[in-house]
């Protein structure tokens, strides 16, 4: 009698804070066969990764204004792995975070960030908060919004709900690639960010400064059969000594 079945692991690093850059280690179960009472079908592995801006500092050293443009991304998965199958790693997942020029391919439109700005030089006082100007030199921005993903739609990444909820970047994994995940251990994703902040114009003369908060979440579902080796009795019938018909009941439920 064989059934078939489905269970999700999950694994998440929340809100991890950045100052500059850093890494994380999702780790997951592989699929215990249990000496051959479960035969792995398939797998599906999720990813999920953000990143918020906390704060954002301009200053301008120079002695007159300064007119630039910022540009904020992240690469979250920056010299990724996985320990089960280094092929099945996220790659090509660039985050867009601010960009205040204009094009295609940029951050989510923010009302914080629109257009160039400008800054007074250096002797002018601190601007206020979100407002940049010639007549100051200091500018700090505190976001309440921006916060991308890899999930959303700008990225065109394929994306995918596991069991266990968690929406992410979606591989599925079949055939003989699936012993790679199959044992009694672990496997794990790993990976840093790598943030890079830079100015078109300023001449140089114009300091950035960014805080982030990270987010890195991973899951696992197995599909998998139980198959016993053991046919119902009451579903066979026999005729002259050959089995003519066995009957197969099917269920699906998630194991615990």
């Amino acid at each position: 009698m064989a059934s078939a079945n489905s269970i999700g692991y999950l694994d998440s690093q929340l809100q991890v804070t950045f100052t500059t850059d850093g890494s994380y280690t999702l780790t997951l179960p592989q699929f215990n066969t249990d000496g051959g009472l479960y035969v792995l079908n398939s797998a599906s592995m999720y990813f999920y990764a953000a990143e918020s801006v906390t704060s954002l500092a301009l200053t301008n050293a120079a002695l007159g204004t300064e007119t630039l443009n910022i540009y904020d991304n992240s690469n979250p998965v920056r010299n990724s792995t996985n320990t089960a199958n280094n092929a099945d790693r996220y790659i090509n997942e660039t985050l867009d975070i601010i960009d205040t020029g204009i094009g295609p391919g940029l951050a989510q439109p923010n009302e914080n960030f629109s257009g160039a700005l400008t800054f007074g030089g250096t002797g002018t006082p601190a601007c206020p908060e979100y407002e940049p100007s010639a007549s100051c030199s200091s500018v700090l921005f505190v976001p309440p919004n921006i916060n991308i993903q890899n999930i959303d739609a700008v990225y065109g990444l394929p994306t995918g709900t596991g069991l266990e909820g968690l929406t992410g970047v979606v591989k599925v994994i079949t055939g003989a690639d699936l012993l790679n995940y199959t044992g009694l251990g672990t496997f794990n994703l790993t990976g840093a960010t790598l943030n890079t902040l830079s100015a078109n114009g300023g001449g140089g003369n114009v300091s950035l400064g960014v805080a982030t908060n990270a987010t890195f979440e991973a899951e696992i579902d197995y599909s998998y059969t139980i198959n016993n080796g053991t046919p119902e009795p009451s579903t066979m019938a026999l005729l002259g000594g050959a089995l003519l018909g066995l009957g197969f009941i099917g269920k699906r439920f998630r194991k615990s």
